[in-house]
């Protein structure tokens, strides 16, 4: 088993902090619908042009993991205004 531990960094529009969170949990929701995946804010709460998010994927093979991650970045850049400064990641192998 292969874990992807993704951890993203942006810059996000929002005028208040409260259209901040609705608009990171609308990311987190729809991203959490689509690819099956844990997501969730990790960071940066109360900064208000600050965005950080953790990602999490499982599987048996890499490459799918990061054809996930992938997908995932590319959804959010192409319906968020998100500018991602920042995508660091480690892999964690686990054996029987």
């Amino acid at each position: 088993m292969i874990v992807g531990i993704y951890q993203l960094n942006g810059r996000i529009e929002a005028f208040s902090l409260k259209e901040k969170r609705q608009i990171v949990k609308s990311l987190i929701q729809k991203i959490q619908n689509k690819y099956h995946i844990s997501i969730a804010e990790t960071g940066v709460q109360d900064n208000l042009q600050q965005v950080e998010i953790g990602i999490a994927i499982v599987s048996n093979n890499k490459p799918m993991i990061e054809k996930s991650a992938q997908q995932v970045l590319s959804f959010i850049e192409a319906h968020y205004e998100v500018e991602i400064f920042d995508w660091d990641f480690e892999f964690i192998y686990f054996d029987n």
